[in-house]
């Protein structure tokens, strides 16, 4: 049975629009060129400590215009999440601008409902996974806001990530994250479910073979990656891996041409 056509994208942010604070050349004209196509598309990050109008002024600081409602981080998909549920109590360990994405959500340290893990940079306390492991005895249900292990700072060093210290509570607890950025399903549904085309019909571009573009696999999309790696240990997929594989997001536009659905007359 063939794919159905291609009707939208899924867009990473980091190594395929920037890296760090330097843009992809060639990222903000791509992304004109396809609005000029009438091409559907949002962008999936897993930030958590920059709110989605943060991330926005910055790629805008860049030449690449894009709108807040575009951009769907991992913090934005958590929220979304948790305003299914109803809006439980929640401990959020999270800092940044990334907090306002959880508006409307009691947030509270005295038996929360659910820890939900985050980012709280280089200075990430100890103490404070002791009192969330307590939390997790207690009964809340651990939520990792993403599960990356590492990445690689403006110094070019690597840090952990969420994902380090999730798998610590994991351990400890004996309790199993829901995990919402890539790869779950849940980041790439959300976004599809809002510009209302199925997974089967989206591609998602990246970076990444191993989280964005085998989470986006799993979720059903197409896979189109970019070799312009944000972290040098980032590897080439291996042949059949992936659908498409571009040298940068420049190419995408001339992509799109040859593998997208025809755009429906206004």
């Amino acid at each position: 049975m063939s794919n159905p056509p291609l009707r939208g994208l899924l867009i990473d942010i980091d190594g395929v629009l920037r890296v760090g604070d330097q843009p992809i050349p060639g990222a903000g004209e791509a992304i004109e060129a396809l609005r000029r196509r009438d091409v559907p598309f949002r962008f999936l990050t897993n930030v958590t400590r920059k709110s989605r109008a943060e991330e926005a002024e910055r790629l805008r600081r860049m030449g690449i215009l894009v709108s807040p409602e575009e951009i769907y981080t991992a913090s934005a998909v958590t929220a979304a999440y948790l305003r299914r549920l109803g809006a439980p109590r929640c401990w959020l360990l999270l800092e940044g601008s990334g907090v306002q994405e959880f508006a409307g959500i009691p947030l509270s340290d005295d038996s929360p409902q659910y820890v939900v893990l985050g980012d709280l940079g280089d200075d990430f306390p100890v103490m404070l996974l002791h009192r969330a492991f307590r939390a997790l005895l207690n009964g809340a249900r651990l939520i990792a806001i993403q599960r990356n292990p590492s990445w690689t700072a403006e110094d070019g060093l690597p840090r952990l990530d969420v994902g380090a210290w999730c798998a610590a509570l994991e351990y400890a607890s004996g309790q199993p994250a829901l995990v919402m950025g890539k790869p779950a399903p849940l980041a790439y549904q959300l976004p599809a479910e809002e510009m209302g085309i199925p997974c089967q019909e989206l591609a998602m571009v990246s970076d990444d073979p191993d989280v964005d573009l085998a989470g986006a696999r799993g979720a059903g999309l197409r896979t189109i990656f970019v070799r312009t790696t944000s972290l040098p240990r980032r590897r080439m997929p291996d042949a059949g891996e992936v659908d498409y594989v571009l040298n940068s997001i420049a190419e995408l536009p001339a992509l799109w041409d040859v593998i997208g659905a025809p755009a429906v007359p206004r």
